[in-house]
């Protein structure tokens, strides 16, 4: 069993990413206040299986969704401890991180799968 698409949060001390990739969202709070939001831009993303990252810098977090087609020749392995250096290296084109940062990220939403070995068809 492995996971295919992804949605998680990791708490980044130091947010380092280059302005230039994100647009600038500005919620209102139910209290009134402002939460800043950096999305990245659908123009910059150069990796299929990325979907989203936002950076809450409030909060110093950051939000990620992917899916295991990030990690094109491993699809089929999926996002498992083998991969997970894979999907890290995506995502930090980015954004800073290190495979420590996704590691210990908290997963908000997961879909797993298991492919099954058909075998090879054989006409008789």
């Amino acid at each position: 069993m492995t996971l295919d698409s992804n949605k998680f949060k990791m708490k980044l001390e130091n947010l380092d990413y280059d302005p230039d990739l994100y647009n600038t969202s500005i919620l209102l709070e139910p209290d009134g206040s402002q939460m800043v939001k950096y999305i990245l831009r659908q123009d910059k993303k150069q990796h299929i299986g990325l979907k989203r990252i936002e950076i809450l810098p409030k909060t110093q977090e950051v939000i990620v969704e992917c899916s295991a087609k990030i990690l094109q020749e491993q699809y089929l392995e999926g996002i498992i401890p083998n991969t997970i250096e894979q999907v890290s290296d995506v995502v930090g084109e980015y954004i800073e991180l290190s495979v420590y940062d996704v590691t210990e990220a908290q997963l908000l939403k997961t879909d797993i799968t298991e492919n099954l070995n058909c075998g090879s068809r054989q006409n008789k």
